[in-house]
C-alpha cells in the first residue's frame, strides 16, 4: 500500500505560516528539482529530500488516487511553503521526478520504439501503478518488454546496463517491480537474467533482500535448474544416435567427442547459465569441418526444439504459471477498462 503525509503545522508555528515559513523543521535543506518547479502551481510536492511545485488540476486529471488525495487537503490545515499545500509522498525522489516528467513533460517518456532508460522505466511503472495512471503504466510495461521479453525469440530493443554487476542490480529491481505491479508474464525472462549469474553473486547482491521472501528462495532454489535443464535441452543432439541424414557417421561421430569434450569446458566458464544462448552462429560455422552437412542441419532443429522446450518450461521452473496463464494476464492487463 502507498502511503502518503499530509505535513500539518504545530500550533506554535501558525504565526510562522501565516508570515509564508515552512511549518516543519529541515525545509532550509530541501533541494527544489528546476525542470519541475513551476512558480504559478499551487501545489508542493516532497520526497526525500526533492520539493516539487505543480499543477493540481493536471495531476487531478491524470489520476483519481492524486485527486482524492489532494481534495483531501481542503479538509485538513495542511503546512504550506511559499503559500502552497505541501504533500510528503513515500516514495523516493528519482522515482517522483521520473514519474512527474513522464506527465509534465510530453516527449521525455515516449512509447516505444522510442528509448527510455532503465531507471525511468522502472520508476513510471511503479508510480503509474500506485496512483493509477493507465496510459503511463501501459506505456510502462511496453518499455519493460523490451528489456525482458515475454516470447521466446522477443527482441531485446536496447540494454542500457553495461556492468555485470550493475545489471544484476538492475535486474532484482526489475523483479521486485514486475511482481509488486502484477507483470508476471515478464517475470521468467527476469530471474533468467539473474540466474545467468552465479549462486554467489545474487546472494552477495543487496537487492536480493528486497524480493518477498517466497520469490527469493525460488530463485535460488531454481538456479541450478536453469543451468542442468536448460543445457540438457540445447545439447541433446550430441549424445543422439546419428540422424537417417548422417553421411559420414565415423566422421560424424568423432566430431561428437571433440565438440562434448568443448561444451564441458563451456560449462565449466559458465556457459551453461544461459541454455537459450548457449550456441552462436560462430559455433555453428566452426561445427562443420568436423560434420556432414545433414548432421550439422539436424543439431540446428535440435537445438531450436530444445530452445522452444527450455521456454516453455521456464515458468514452472521459477513456481509461476504456465505460458498460457501468464500470456492471459497480459492481454487482460492491456485490454481492461480506462
Amino acid at each position: 500500500m502507498t502511503h502518503h503525509t499530509i505535513l500539518t503545522p504545530k500550533a506554535e508555528h501558525d504565526e510562522e505560516a501565516s508570515l509564508d515559513l515552512p511549518a516543519y523543521s529541515g525545509a532550509e535543506n530541501l533541494k527544489r528539482v528546476d525542470d519541475l518547479w513551476f512558480e504559478d502551481d499551487t501545489l508542493i510536492l516532497r520526497a526525500e529530500d526533492s520539493i516539487f511545485r505543480v499543477s493540481k488540476g493536471v495531476l487531478m486529471a491524470r489520476s483519481h488516487v492524486l485527486k482524492t488525495l489532494i481534495c483531501g487537503l481542503a479538509q485538513g490545515n495542511p503546512a504550506t511553503l511559499d503559500d502552497c499545500p505541501v504533500v510528503q509522498l513515500d516514495h523516493s525522489s528519482e522515482d517522483v521526478t521520473s514519474f512527474l516528467k513522464a506527465i509534465f513533460d510530453s516527449d521525455f517518456f515516449l512509447p516505444p520504439p522510442a528509448k527510455a532508460p532503465f531507471t525511468v522505466v522502472i520508476g513510471v511503472l511503479r508510480l503509474a501503478h500506485a496512483y493509477d495512471v493507465k496510459y503511463l503504466f501501459r506505456r510502462a510495461l511496453l518499455h519493460l518488454e523490451g528489456f525482458f521479453p515475454s516470447t521466446l525469440d522477443g527482441e531485446h530493443v536496447y540494454a542500457e546496463v553495461t556492468e555485470s554487476n550493475e545489471f544484476l542490480s538492475c535486474t532484482l529491481l526489475a523483479l521486485r517491480a514486475a511482481l509488486d505491479v502484477g507483470a508476471l508474464w515478464n517475470i521468467p525472462s527476469i530471474m533468467y537474467e539473474c540466474c545467468a549469474f552465479t549462486l554467489a553473486e545474487i546472494l552477495d547482491d543487496a537487492r536480493r533482500r528486497d524480493l518477498p521472501g517466497v520469490n527469493e528462495r525460488a530463485l535460488i532454489l531454481s538456479h541450478s535448474k536453469q543451468a542442468a535443464l536448460g543445457t540438457s535441452f540445447v545439447t541433446n543432439f550430441l549424445y543422439a544416435e546419428p540422424s537417417g541424414r548422417c553421411r559420414s557417421a565415423a566422421k560424424c561421430n568423432v566430431g561428437k567427442l571433440v565438440w562434448l569434450e568443448k561444451v564441458d569446458g563451456w560449462r565449466k566458464e559458465g556457459r551453461d547459465s544461459v541454455p537459450l544462448e548457449f550456441w552462436d552462429e560462430s559455433d555453428w560455422e566452426d561445427m562443420k569441418p568436423d560434420f556432414c552437412q545433414g548432421c550439422l542441419a539436424s543439431f540446428q532443429e535440435s537445438y531450436a526444439r530444445g530452445r522452444k522446450m527450455f521456454w516453455e518450461e521456464l515458468p514452472t521452473t521459477f513456481g509461476l504459471p504456465a505460458w498460457e496463464e501468464l500470456n492471459k494476464a497480459k492481454v487482460e492487463m492491456f485490454t481492461g477498462s480506462g
